[in-house]
């Protein structure tokens, strides 16, 4: 039986591990020395997992028939959603700066 969801668990790990990825695309690659890009990781890990959680528990509040937890599900999907776009957006444009000083 556990084969039959495989592709489902490739998929879902894919884009859950593209996203932990993107997320630390804000710290860039060079200008900062090796001790203070580790602690900037770490953190980014840190507030990348929480609102994972959040988003995850989301979900769960989404699905409740209560009008109430049911928009406490919304708002805990789309704040953390928004913060993570505009995270990833920060990160592209640090790389895109950062090829541009590199050349």
């Amino acid at each position: 039986m556990g084969c039959l969801f495989f592709p489902l668990e490739l998929l879902v790990d894919g884009i859950i591990e593209g996203w932990f990825y993107l997320m630390e695309w804000i710290i860039p690659e060079r200008y900062i020395t090796r001790t203070v890009r580790i602690v900037l990781e770490v953190f980014v890990w840190i507030i990348s997992s929480l609102l994972f959680v959040i988003m995850f528990l989301g979900v769960f509040a989404i699905i409740s028939p209560d009008p109430d937890t049911h928009l406490l599900g919304k708002y805990m999907i789309f704040i953390p959603l928004g913060i993570s776009v505009i995270q990833i957006l920060l990160g592209i444009i640090v790389r895109i700066i950062s090829k541009k000083k590199k050349q």
